[in-house]
């Protein structure tokens, strides 16, 4: 079983048409197709915050994400981070508001990344 995560907000007003897919890994070319196309016996299971597929036997080259398509009124939970100190005088306060992503998949970073401060 794999699980994936999604961050389209989920409640009884929710219209979100979830989807999962799957590409030959490493084929940034190749559009994602339906899961049944290629695993018709696939059981795809929604919950609160995670999308479960079962596949019997996974290609070890296809790689599977979920995608999602809201309705007019529906959201995305997503999380605030506020960055800052305490003013050091007076009642001035800098801070930064950051919206996250509140997927694992968001926060991971590429090993080849780096920063020069």
């Amino acid at each position: 079983m794999l699980k994936m995560e999604h961050s389209a907000l989920q409640g009884p007003s929710s219209q979100w048409d979830l989807e999962v897919k799957y590409r030959q890994r490493g084929n940034t070319t190749k559009r994602w197709v339906n899961i049944w196309n290629f695993y018709p016996d696939a059981k795809v299971e929604l919950k609160h915050n995670e999308v479960e597929l079962t596949i019997s036997s996974p290609n070890e080259d296809h790689e599977f994400a979920v995608f999602g398509r809201p309705e007019i009124e529906d959201k995305k939970r997503m999380q605030m981070g506020i960055f800052g100190g305490k003013p050091t005088q007076g009642k001035h306060w800098h801070i930064f508001v950051t919206l996250f992503d509140d997927t694992m998949i968001a926060f991971k970073v590429q090993k080849d990344v780096s920063c020069n401060h």
